[in-house]
């Protein structure tokens, strides 16, 4: 059924009981999104904006592209201590790495500008704003532009799910406090010393639809390492999974059920889509399915070695 309703189009889709599971569970938290309608519209625009990225390269709209590519920061901009040490994995809606390390980059710039750390209220503000420009500069199948807004439409729950799952809500929560990348003190936020390590490792790191640099991969992957965070180990769970042929979907989340016992059905599908969508991203995992198997990459071969 197909028929048109104030602001939009009215359409009736069957989906499978686990799915709603989720779309309540999600909604019912009344973090980010206040009903069903604006969780599936926003879920929609951001697997459509990662299915194009799979078609091979669009035409390339003429943008400056110097407020997306990552630089090395200057090496005696003021920082902050981690905040604490995350006991579990980073949670699934985070299917993208780089909006966050994109945010750290800025915050990075702002405090070197300031000479010390910024309010982060105002500074999240204007990260959020700013974040908009990449549905508009980066307008290309060139780029992924996943994990930063994109839903005119649903405007506050859009700026909601990146600024909830790619960067934080407050002074350490989000994934820029749980990654190690950023500190806090109070009301105030810098980058943490490990977090400009990596930002002078991924010099040059845009969100490109192909696989960025090894060097910038294996990068990543030792920041987990060396804070010996709950990610590494899941990604090289899955990473090795794969290799040994667990590698449909269901498999998968067989296995990760035996691992994390405390995760609900809902829970494990969740955190495996956004563990899958990340090992894309980094050029572990090829972005096509074959026959229903996900293929791990040669770069994933030289990573868990």
């Amino acid at each position: 059924m197909d028929k048109r309703d104030r602001g939009g189009r009215l359409i009736r889709v069957l989906l499978p009981d686990h799915l709603v599971e989720r779309l309540d569970q999600v909604v019912g938290a009344g973090h980010v999104y206040a009903d069903r309608n604006s969780l599936v519209a926003d879920a929609i625009d951001g697997h459509l904006l990662e299915l194009e990225s799979l078609e091979g390269s669009g035409p390339v709209m003429a943008s400056d592209l110097s407020g997306w590519k990552i630089s090395a920061p200057s090496p005696d901009t003021p920082t902050l201590p981690r905040c604490g040490e995350p006991s579990t994995p980073t949670w699934g809606m985070h299917n993208r790495d780089f909006p966050t390390l994109w945010a750290l980059w800025r915050l990075t710039g702002d405090v070197a500008t300031a000479g010390a750390p910024v309010p982060f209220v105002p500074w999240l503000e204007s990260v959020v704003r700013d974040s908009w420009n990449a549905r508009v500069e980066l307008a290309s199948r060139e780029y992924d532009i996943a994990g930063f807004p994109s839903n005119v439409g649903k405007a506050q729950a859009s700026e909601g799910r990146f600024r909830r799952f790619f960067v934080g809500d407050e002074v350490a929560t989000g994934p820029i406090f749980s990654l190690g990348l950023a500190g806090g003190a109070g009301a105030l936020v810098a980058p943490t010393s490990e977090g400009l390590s990596l930002l002078a490792e991924l010099d040059g790191l845009t969100c490109s639809a192909l696989a960025p640099a090894e060097r910038a991969t294996f990068a990543f992957f030792e920041h987990l390492r060396s804070l010996g965070h709950p990610d590494y180990r899941l990604f090289r769970s899955v990473l090795e999974w794969i290799g040994e042929g667990v590698a449909t979907r269901d498999r998968l989340l067989s296995r990760l059920a035996v691992d994390y016992p405390q995760w609900s059905r809902a829970q494990l599908q969740t955190n495996l889509a956004g563990m899958v969508g990340r090992t894309r991203e980094w050029g572990l995992v090829e972005r096509k399915q074959a026959k229903g198997k996900y293929e791990a990459t040669a770069r994933a071969v030289r990573l868990v070695e």
